[in-house]
């Protein structure tokens, strides 16, 4: 098997949201043999760029003038340009983007097969446009990004030589908009149990500030926007509090404050932000269970499949969902991996009621779920399957 010279190119902050995916699947390449190198932006400004190597992977990250939340969705000028202009002194047979409609992620890879006659894959992670996020988005998000990720998605799937959907609801939406289905590989998000232990026994509760006799539930990728389908969550939290002890802990963006008045939110919620990777496999093993709550109301819900849930089987936990879309499926194939609620808050109540007398044996009972990780969705399987498609890609010329 010829080895690659891969190119990721990451939209987002190194450590932060969407690198895990990225470094998990560039990992997998490179046991596979492959030389990768991943460009993303700094949470610092070191110029003109920070170098590491982690597992085989050449991380570089670069800095930018403009505040780190602007960086953070993939619009740093500086570093869009820096990362162009070294791709652009080395050589690469695949360049992938995660994130390709946005400029730091997408420009560098499109710039670096116009020069270079490299294969570019863009990866569709959700439905941005109007119809998905954009309508659940404020007014100034609509008047400005929101116009542009509507066009700019379809455009940028459209021009790359193939295309990571993570649902069959965004590979059938791509087909719509005329790209050829070979072209498209539907590749789920995948379970990182190289980087996240499974640690069933030792507490770090006191650590992170986390009761130990409390029932601690677990959300991560936290913002404003997800408060919409944990809603019943949010709603039975209030009802169950003043029966057992309880708390809950994200990862992500802060809760505004309008939102924890409008939901009631207490002291019963202890918020981490963004966490360094390596920190992760701590944190969620203070977790005695996870959340995915998603509404149907939420079209993107259909067209996305939460990244999160591939953290929750390496941490081996019990996962409290409900059916929505693809992730319904996967409910099915694998029921004992979780706790199957409606999306009503009686049912996610009375879900949470029962939990709390189990409390002791949850981290037992969750160990089916890291043996579900390691057998069927660890990284290294998806990185498989995404060599696969490059060699596809390649052989079509």
């Amino acid at each position: 098997m010829k080895k690659l010279k891969i190119l990721f190119s990451h939209y987002g902050i190194k450590d932060h949201e969407g690198f895990g995916r990225d470094f998990c699947l560039a990992s997998g390449l490179v046991s596979l043999g492959h030389s990768v190198t991943i460009l993303t932006n700094q949470k610092k400004n070191i110029f003109p760029f920070e170098k590491e190597y982690r597992d085989g992977v050449l991380i570089i990250s670069f800095p930018d003038i403009v505040p780190k939340k602007i960086r953070s969705m993939g619009l740093g000028p500086i570093n869009t340009l820096l990362k162009t202009i070294y791709s652009l002194y080395h050589e690469y047979d695949i360049v992938h983007s995660d994130m390709g409609h946005r400029p730091s992620s997408g420009l560098p890879c499109v710039i670096h097969r116009f020069f270079k006659k490299s294969k570019y894959v863009s990866e569709w992670w959700d439905f941005f446009g109007k119809g998905g996020i954009y309508d659940e988005r404020p007014w100034w998000y609509q008047l400005t990004l929101g116009n542009y990720d509507t066009l700019a998605e379809i455009y940028n799937k459209k021009i790359a030589d193939g295309v990571i959907a993570l649902s069959q609801y965004t590979k059938n939406r791509g087909i719509k908009y005329g790209i050829n289905k070979e072209q498209i590989m539907v590749l789920h998000g995948g379970a990182d149990t190289k980087n996240i232990a499974y640690l069933p026994h030792i507490n770090y509760r006191k650590k992170y500030g986390i009761p130990n006799d409390s029932l601690a539930l677990c959300f991560i990728g936290m913002g404003d926007a997800e408060l919409i389908g944990l809603e019943p969550f949010l709603k039975a939290l209030n009802k169950v509090k003043r029966k057992i002890v309880i708390n809950w802990f994200t990862t992500g963006d802060s809760i505004s404050e309008s939102s924890r008045k409008k939901y009631d939110i207490g002291n019963e919620l202890i918020e981490f932000n963004w966490v360094d990777y390596n920190k992760l496999t701590e944190l969620l093993s203070c977790a005695d269970i996870f959340i995915i709550l998603q509404s149907k109301s939420r079209k993107n819900t259909f067209a996305r499949w939460p990244n999160k849930i591939g953290d929750y089987l390496a941490a081996g936990r019990l996962i409290l969902a409900n059916p929505v879309g693809e992730v319904a499926n996967f409910m099915e194939k694998y029921p004992n991996s979780f706790v199957c609620v409606d999306w009503s808050i009686d049912s996610v109540e009375n879900a949470i009621l029962d939990l709390a007398t189990r409390k002791n044996k949850l981290p037992n009972i969750g160990q089916i779920n890291r043996e579900v990780a390691e057998k069927y969705c660890s990284w290294n399987i998806k990185a498989k399957k995404l060599n696969e498609f490059y060699f596809k890609i390649l052989k079509w010329g």
